[in-house]
């Protein structure tokens, strides 16, 4: 028996509501077994935390049953943002929260009378013809998809993987006012729900995957752009990657180095010179995704002062660690220096961060050890177009990894001494 387009977006509905519900149940379950953090309140207003267990960046936690969100961590000192105004003790706990699901069952609401209800249960569109040729300095591809999204009238999807030129197009169409949700694989469709039911059009971008998989699965091709070229690397950082992840070069092109720090586009810091204490990493206090956390103070002091540098010569930069516990670390040291946290925050990451291109990359191994598999698909997911800079204790590393020959390896200090001239000393050591 045939299924009518009532029975089709009361199903899409119905399963959007059940993935609600069932995230709900999970988020609850994995705050039971979170522990307290018992606080002492600081000078300042931020809490001090006292017991074993210190929250993540992002975690939500409540105080006299107001919930609020963990925005800063300075290894034990917690700055939150509550949904209203709280009045903290001198001491006392702050609970482990759950984040609220009723701003996706409002959307969910929304979407029941909305005119993207149609494109995302149904893939039914309206017709379109791209918009008139425009020079908006792209690539083909990329152009492809602009013309589209200036003239689509309800939904667009483009899919591309790292590199393939996502961010330039995003940037090109938000500068014409268009509405875009970057990163859109990374949604939950719910989550996605949310993010359009706040536009009437709308441009979708990310690689074929999650909530967005679905949405471009039940849409016309003439609703579906891929983007399949890639941006051409300095040949020494294409044939680095390409050692990493065991394969070709692929697109290594012509490169006019241009760097105040390094001498060529790949290098290496090295923390091997310093004591084994001061560029050892330490155990983080809680599990990174399932697996033992850590975090190094020495190097993200480095890559702080690194990325400050980039940020103030103007250049497009992206830190990529192995563990989120250095990611808030290294995050939290470039805010103490550029300041800015949403933003700082968007260019920081662990393995699982997908930066796209960037002109320069950091990558710090926080351990003596490494999965040079994991590396190289951290460093495929963000690629350096420029610049690709390496922390790290070479001779711990390369012991078992000869991949990691480098043209390029400098001193710790030698670096910090280079940044001191080049760039006022902002604090941190």
């Amino acid at each position: 028996m045939a299924v009518s387009a009532v029975d089709r977006t009361d199903a899409f509905l119905n399963g959007i509501a059940r993935a609600i519900d069932a995230d709900e149940r999970a988020a609850v379950s994995a705050a039971r077994v979170e522990p307290p953090y018992p606080f002492r309140l600081g000078p300042d207003g931020r809490f001090v935390v006292t017991g074993a267990h210190v929250p993540d960046v992002g975690a939500v936690v409540r105080l006299g049953g107001v919930r609020g969100r963990v925005t800063r961590v300075d290894v034990r000192t917690v700055a939150v943002g509550f949904e209203r105004p709280v009045n903290p003790p001198l001491a006392g706990v702050l609970e482990p929260g759950v984040r609220s699901f009723a701003p996706q069952r409002a959307a969910l609401t929304a979407l029941g009378s909305h005119p993207l209800l149609g494109p995302l249960a149904e893939g039914r569109v309206a017709a379109f013809s791209p918009a008139a040729d425009v020079d908006a300095g792209l690539d083909p591809d990329q152009l492809d998809a602009f013309r589209r999204a200036l003239a689509v009238p309800d939904l667009l999807v483009v899919l591309g993987g790292p590199g393939s030129g996502k961010t330039r197009l995003a940037e090109a169409l938000t500068a014409r006012g268009v509405s875009t949700v970057d990163d859109a694989d990374r949604l939950s469709l719910p989550d996605l729900v949310v993010r359009l039911v706040r536009v009437e059009r709308a441009v979708l971008l990310g690689d074929a995957a999650g909530g967005l998989a679905v949405v471009a699965a039940r849409l016309p091709e003439c609703n579906v752009v891929r983007l399949t070229r890639r941006r051409a690397v300095p040949a020494e950082i294409a044939e680095f990657c390409a050692r990493l992840a065991g394969r070709h070069v692929n697109r290594a092109g012509p490169h006019v180095h241009r760097d105040a720090v390094f001498a060529g586009p790949l290098a290496f810091v090295d923390t091997s010179g310093l004591p084994a204490r001061r560029r050892r990493e330490r155990p983080a206090r809680q599990r990174d995704r399932g697996r033992p956390g850590f975090y190094n103070p020495v190097e993200a002091n480095l890559l702080a002062r690194l990325a400050a540098h980039y940020e103030a010569a103007g250049r497009d930069w992206a830190v990529v660690v192995p563990y989120a516990a250095q990611a808030a670390e290294v995050t939290a040291r470039i805010v103490a220096i550029v300041g800015g946290e949403v933003p700082v925050r968007r260019n920081v990451g662990a393995e699982d961060f997908r930066g796209g291109d960037r002109q320069v990359v950091l990558y710090g191994f926080t351990r003596d050890r490494a999965d040079l598999r994991r590396t190289g698909a951290a460093l495929a997911s963000t690629r350096a177009g420029e610049q690709l800079v390496l922390v790290g204790d070479l001779p711990a590393l390369a012991r078992d990894s000869p991949v990691l020959t480098l043209p390029e390896a400098r001193g710790h200090d030698e670096v910090l001494a280079s940044l001191a001239a080049l760039d006022p000393p902002p604090g941190l050591s």
